[in-house]
């Protein structure tokens, strides 16, 4: 979980990263597409659960406004159809089927992309679709969070 805000977020044609991790076949991410929130998460490598991907969407993202973003990813072995939700402003938007995150090669990447990422169009990227904004508060959990511990963080700094 962490808090956004995005200087401009109608940018036609670019995808700004606010997290990712893994890489182009296995791994995911969070990101801007004008004011469109995009959480995703893919397992494309032989010997994992195969699948090409996930991709949570919601709008309502505003330039220069604080936003609280989570994604919550609850995998198993096998794709599970509500594994992967994802949050805005503490409220789930949508979930997806999804497994879970297998071994991957790659690092982590906060505001930009740190290696390479896939998005819902099926294009790859490197090292630009940065954000041109602030990313804070940055929390990863090793438990699996519910809504109400959601709203909990998204209430903190509001």
């Amino acid at each position: 979980s962490f808090w956004c805000k995005a200087k401009e977020t109608a940018t036609e044609g670019k995808k700004q990263v606010l997290y990712e991790e893994g890489s182009s076949r296995r791994g995911l991410n969070m990101y801007l597409e004008q004011d469109n929130l995009l959480i995703g998460a893919w397992n494309t490598a032989g010997g994992s659960s195969g699948d090409d991907g996930t991709w949570l969407s919601t709008d309502g993202i505003s330039s220069n406004q604080w936003h609280h973003v989570a994604l919550v990813l609850e995998g198993d072995r096998q794709t599970d159809q509500s594994a992967l939700r994802g949050y805005l402003d503490g409220e789930e938007f949508d979930a997806g089927k999804v497994s879970q995150l297998w071994r991957r090669a790659g690092g982590i990447g906060i505001g930009g992309v740190n290696g390479s990422t896939r998005f819902q169009d099926g294009l790859t990227a490197n090292s630009s679709h940065g954000l041109a904004g602030t990313v804070d508060d940055l929390k990863v959990f090793n438990d699996t969070l519910n809504t109400d511990n959601i709203q909990t963080l998204a209430n903190i700094n509001g």
